[in-house]
């Protein structure tokens, strides 16, 4: 499966093949009670094409310290729409 860029993705395919580097990750903490409400990310492709994704809470633990800023990453994706 080739490499999509992230501006080829859309909500008609469920499965993606992708080659990003994570360029910002940080948590997202509720302000009143201090739990976590996800994951955050900032990635960007081969040709500079940026993306916002999140991990929900209840899958933080899984990915936390398996995804570091600065590296690159082969993945292959599955879209969910929220």
């Amino acid at each position: 499966m080739a490499f999509s860029y992230l501006s080829e993705l859309d909500d008609h395919t469920e499965d993606w093949m992708i080659k990003v580097r994570v360029c910002r990750k940080w948590e997202s903490v509720n302000m009143k009670d201090g739990n976590l409400i996800s994951l955050d990310m900032i990635l960007i492709d081969e040709k500079e094409n940026l993306m916002h994704a999140s991990v929900r809470k209840h899958l933080v633990s899984r990915f936390e310290d398996r995804v570091l800023e600065g590296r690159v990453y082969n993945q292959k994706m599955t879209w969910f729409m929220s």
